[in-house]
């Protein structure tokens, strides 16, 4: 029988066998409050597998000036999300982003806490792509979606 993300469970390194929910790290350049298709999808995604008992923890640009580690309400659902400090994209009324040369020195420390079983990068961007890297030298496996449309871009980042 194959194990879909609804029902995949981490072995168990203890003597026992049992297993256990998953520690899932979810790593976005966009999420709620800011309202795009793939904010709403990582949230979606997030609260889905909290809701299925789950360990979840979101990587994403903090929406303000205000960053760190904090327990937000979605959907109902409590969620462990790392806000990194962000900046304004100059000529957006709403974007934000994280300087690409520092998502690995600011995600380590995550990455120790939380010791994921899996990483899920929402794209291949900034955040998305540090994590993935990080993922990858730490031998964490990596389940990574595309919600960048570079069309989106033409007539928003600028």
């Amino acid at each position: 029988m194959s194990a879909d993300a609804t029902t995949a469970t981490a072995s168990s390194t203890g003597a026992t066998g049992e297993r256990r929910p998953l520690r899932v790290l979810i790593a976005a350049d966009t999420f709620p409050p800011d309202v795009n298709g793939a904010a709403t999808f990582a949230e979606q995604l997030a609260v889905g597998l909290a809701e299925r008992g789950h360990e979840v923890h979101v990587v994403a640009p903090a929406f303000s000036r205000h960053h760190g580690s904090f327990e937000e309400e979605h959907r109902g659902v409590q969620l462990v999300v790392h806000r990194l400090k962000s900046y304004k994209w100059p000529t957006h009324a709403w974007l934000r982003f994280v300087w690409p040369w520092s998502v690995r020195k600011l995600t380590a420390p995550i990455f120790d806490a939380v010791r994921p079983d899996v990483v899920h990068i929402q794209s291949h961007i900034v955040v998305g792509r540090g994590v993935a890297r990080e993922a990858h030298d730490r031998g964490i496996r990596v389940v990574a979606t595309n919600h960048f449309m570079p069309e989106n871009c033409s007539t928003t980042c600028r």
